[in-house]
């Protein structure tokens, strides 16, 4: 009897353990999910890079609470890893997929030093980014998180 008592005894620490590796160990991170989506770029005469697949980017962003994907999002703009998304045939960064991602998410509009909408910005990312740009993006984009100067759309 005493050892069905303690074989019984075990079974609360154990499911504790269970729910333990399940709320440290998520499904998939949401950079990985973004990592693994097939879109394409383009870039027309305007010079604006087209992504094909928004859609699946707000899917992905909108199973998370917007606060929470942000910071995800912004954490993972430097990074460099090819992504499964091309541009003209060459995979293009993760950290390309996280802009992205972010744009479908939140909308931030930096300004010049004299008050005006500034025509460049560190935080705007190309698919032809280089790891140095991705760098950059990731500072600005934690200086807006930082001072709040964004919005969720």
């Amino acid at each position: 009897m005493r050892n069905r008592t303690q074989q019984f005894a075990l079974v609360p620490a154990m499911l504790l353990a269970l729910a333990a590796c399940a709320i440290s160990a998520p499904d998939t991170s949401l950079k990985q999910a973004i990592a693994a989506v097939l879109g394409t770029y383009t870039i027309p005469a305007d010079g604006s890079p087209r992504y094909s697949a928004h859609t699946q980017l707000d899917e992905l962003v909108s199973q998370r609470a917007p606060d929470v994907a942000l910071e995800e999002l912004v954490e993972c703009l430097d990074d460099t890893t090819p992504s499964r998304s091309t541009y003209a045939g060459t995979a293009v960064a993760v950290g390309v997929i996280c802009h992205e991602a972010i744009t479908v998410l939140a909308y931030h509009e930096p300004v010049a030093a004299d008050g005006d909408i500034a025509q460049h910005w560190a935080g705007d990312v190309m698919p032809t980014a280089t790891p140095d740009a991705l760098k950059a993006a990731k500072h600005a984009w934690r200086q807006v998180l930082e001072n709040m100067t964004y919005h969720y759309l």
